[in-house]
């Protein structure tokens, strides 16, 4: 106090820097008293008010107040008001502190209404006030584990204090205030849920704080709040009434509150109330939010005791609930129109259709059955409407139909039956009812056709997996022929079906087309599992269905034409093997199927709308196809018939090569041939193979090229040195074979010379040298003295050629430039 008065003195004397030092020398003392007296509660009440003291003195010397100085001016008074009443009770529990700065907060906040001309002071009871709201709800919430409950409503005060300033028109933290007081209001509930009366009173405060809150300043989410805080109030209150809380005491419950909510929003949708859409707004979401928490546990119960996997009682109740919820939403859907109400309507009758056939006792088909009929009743009732009104569709009367059709259709999976089927399928037709009505719903068609299949094949399906007996490929069978049914009835409803369903044709064909590959599948599965009599028939009946529904649209795209006629091909082969054994069947399949090709190549497709080609290809490939297929079983002459097939295509289609298939058969006919005489060797062999590398050089179209000349010249030889070599090396050891040898290299040479063509001539000639040297090298091998002779005879022509090539050396060139001249325009 004496640096404080020093200071003054100073001020008067105009010395501000000695001010400043006495104020430090001021502030340094006073910490240090506080510090020393912590220990001695007496000493420290007394230090902390001369504290505060001292800084109200230096506050009012101060020509201006920071805000700094304001705040801990604040502080110490409130240091100094706790630590007296720590020593004037030193045994206060941790919930009377807590009620204690609650009480704080509380005077504060008083003290901040009467401090207007004082911004600093004002502010600064505000932010400390919230310290002690906070502090407050802190300790009581720690009180709670100490067995102290009911202290915790004090609570309350917090957001009770905070609501009542926003009403006052000097407080200028308005939206602070409103978020705080409705989060404090939510976060005080937690004080207060342990007892039954401070639970209620907590809730029904809540309620009451919030809606001031809204009406203060008018706010949607709060509005839902104070709603919400109201049902809550409402279901705990029913939760001490009702003693036993049976399920259908809640269900009444909820339907009353939902009438309830109705009640006060046509009450305060008055525009003078200031909050009135905010709260309308909030009433509709929490009518909602009842529906759905009353409907669906309503509803499920329903369908588990209708499913007999509850066994209880349904009481009347349930039904009469839903018959009031029924009337909320119409009451409600009369006054907006809007399409959500709507749909809830649709959704509690759902709930009254469940209730009332499970009162009945009726069976869980029969609540299928009745969504199924509501869901095309509305269908029809949307029809109706548009074309009474003429307006569109709105997107409620699109969706409550497909909710119905689904639900109904989830509804009848549980109980599988011979009828199972119908469900989907009446889910097909209303989406399909649906979905034609504009064209963005195009999806929703396309999901009904596949329905409509779903529920036929399921339809077809149970008497099948019921059936005794029978074999297990006349199951599939018969579903393909469900599939065939569907492809097939695609032609009269291209047109007419999709002006009906507004879509395009092509839709409707890639649907038949759909149903053409699953019957195909089908097929193809059945002709792998053991068949009946009337099975195999049936199949290569379809299979000539399917065949023929490939083939049309093969006039659109080729691709189908070839799946078509292999179809056909695998429809006939299935008859013929009905009809004609096996071992009559095999060894003529080729040469049957070559005649089938044959027809299949002469009829006049381009004049009935197709391509040729395709039937061109079909036609050489499934001959040799059956062939390689029938390969153990075929016969010599039906491998003759399909060469000579294929012999024949490549005369009338100009198509050269295709005759090396029907080569190649008549060489493995040969083959077979020889084998059955048992004339096979390997110069029969090796015979063949050069005969038919001759035809190739002599026919193929690439090699008559004249570019081509030596690869043509180089395969003949080829082709003759490969017969010559087998030759040679068959006839070495036989005197007779020898000479046949001779004769056929001699036969080469004439060959050659008459036919022009150098590969004859020169393997000819090599051939007759090798073997004349050979038998040769033989008969001087069993013959040694004869070598003298044959040497010296050798040697006298060769002088003789020497001394005659000498004399006519101008011929001889002549003679040799003549004929390399002439070879060269050979072959």
């Amino acid at each position: 106090m004496g640096c404080l008065g020093l200071s003054h003195r100073l001020r008067r004397w105009q010395q501000p820097v000695l001010v400043r030092t006495a104020h430090t020398l001021a502030w340094i003392l006073g910490v240090g008293l506080v510090g020393l007296s912590v220990a001695n509660p007496g000493l420290r009440s007394l230090s902390l008010w001369l504290t505060l003291a001292t800084l109200m003195v230096t506050l009012r010397q101060q020509p201006s107040v920071g805000k700094v100085l304001v705040n801990i001016v604040h502080l110490v008074g409130l240091a100094a008001v706790a630590s007296t009443l720590d020593n004037l009770a030193p045994h206060l529990a941790i919930h009377h502190w807590g009620v204690a700065a609650l009480i704080g907060m509380v005077l504060e906040w008083i003290a901040l209404l009467w401090l207007a001309r004082s911004p600093l002071w004002k502010e600064s009871t505000w932010f400390v006030g919230l310290g002690l709201a906070g502090l407050g709800y802190v300790l009581l919430f720690v009180s709670m584990g100490f067995r102290s409950a009911g202290w915790g409503s004090a609570a309350l005060l917090i957001p009770t204090a905070l609501t009542a300033l926003i009403f006052f028109p000097q407080f200028q933290w308005v939206e602070q205030a409103i978020g705080l007081s409705v989060g404090s209001a939510i976060a005080v509930q937690l004080l207060t849920f342990e007892a039954v009366m401070p639970r209620l009173i907590g809730l029904a405060l809540g309620t009451g704080l919030m809606a001031l809150n809204t009406i203060r300043r008018p706010n949607v989410f709060i509005a839902v709040l104070t709603v919400g805080f109201g049902l809550t109030f409402c279901y705990a209150t029913g939760w001490e009434v009702f003693v036993q809380h049976h399920f259908q005491d809640w269900v009444m419950l909820s339907v009353g509150l939902l009438w309830a909510l109705m009640g006060l929003r046509q009450i305060l949708s008055r525009p003078e109330w200031n909050a009135s859409e905010s709260f309308q707004h909030a009433f509709d979401g929490w009518a909602i939010a009842i529906v759905l928490w009353t409907s669906v546990p309503t509803v499920g119960y329903g369908l588990l005791i209708a499913s007999g996997l509850v066994r209880d009682s349904f009481d009347w109740i349930y039904p009469v609930a839903s018959l009031f919820m029924v009337g909320a939403l119409v009451y409600r859907y009369l006054q907006t129109s809007a399409q959500g109400w709507l749909v809830s309507i649709a959704w509690a009758v759902e709930m009254l259709l469940i209730s009332s056939l499970t009162y009945g006792k009726q069976p869980l088909s029969s609540a299928a059955i009745a969504t199924i009929a509501l869901g095309i009743l509305s269908v029809l009732v949307g029809e109706w409407r548009v074309r009474r009104t003429g307006q569109s569709y709105p997107w409620s009367w699109n969706l409550i139909p497909l909710g119905y059709g689904a639900f109904g259709w989830l509804l009848s999976i549980p109980e599988w039956s011979a009828t199972s089927g119908l469900y989907p399928i009446a889910l097909a037709f209303i989406a399909m009812g649906v979905g034609r009505r504009q064209p963005e719903w195009m999806p929703v068609t396309l999901l009904g056709l596949a329905g409509l299949s779903f529920g036929a094949f399921e339809l077809l399906l149970y008497p099948l997996l019921k059936a005794q007996g029978g074999q297990a490929g006349d199951g599939f069978v018969a579903l393909g022929t469900l599939g065939l049914g569907f492809a097939i009835a695609e032609y009269p409803l291209e047109r007419g079906g999709a002006r009906l369903l507004n879509l395009s044709p092509n839709i409707l064909r890639i649907y038949g087309q759909i149903h053409w590959g699953l019957a195909s599948g089908l097929l193809a599965i059945a002709l792998s599992l053991p068949l009946s009599v009337t099975g195999e028939w049936l199949w290569g009946l379809e299979m000539l269905l399917l065949g023929g529904y490939a083939l049309l649209q093969g006039r659109q795209q080729p691709l189908w034409i070839y799946l078509g006629l292999g179809e056909l091909f695998a429809a006939l082969g299935e008859i013929l093997y009905v009809n004609i054994p096996s071992a009559q069947l095999l060894p003529w399949a080729a040469a049957i199927a070559s005649g089938v090709a044959l027809g299949l190549y002469s009829l006049p497709w381009q004049r009935w709308g197709w391509a040729k080609s395709p039937f061109l290809h079909v036609a050489l490939a499934v001959p040799l196809l059956v062939a390689i297929l029938t390969a153990p079983a075929i016969n010599t002459s039906t491998l003759l018939l399909t060469g000579g097939f294929y012999g024949w295509m490549a005369f009338v289609s100009q198509a050269t090569r295709i005759s090396y298939v029907g080569l190649a058969l008549a060489n493995v006919a040969a083959l077979r041939l020889l084998s059955e005489l048992y004339l096979m060797s390997q110069v029969w062999g090796a015979s063949l193979v050069g005969l038919s590398l001759l035809f190739v050089a002599q026919i193929d179209p690439a090699l008559r090229s004249p570019s081509h000349r030596e690869i043509r010249h180089l395969l003949r030889c080829f082709a003759v040195g490969l017969i010559s070599v087998t030759i040679l090396y068959e006839s070495d050891p036989h005197f007779w074979g020898g000479l046949i040898a001779i004769g056929l290299s001699l036969g080469l040479v004439v060959a050659g010379l008459l036919l022009r063509i150098r590969a004859f001539l020169y393997v000819g000639t090599l051939t007759f040298i090798a073997k004349v040297v050979r038998i040769i090298w033989l008969f001087i091998a069993d013959e040694s003295l004869v070598l003298w002779g044959l040497g010296i005879a050798v040697g006298l022509l060769l002088i003789w050629v020497a001394a005659t090539f000498e004399a006519r050396r101008s011929q001889v060139t002549a003679l040799l430039q003549y004929w390399m001249s002439e070879l060269e325009q050979w072959q």
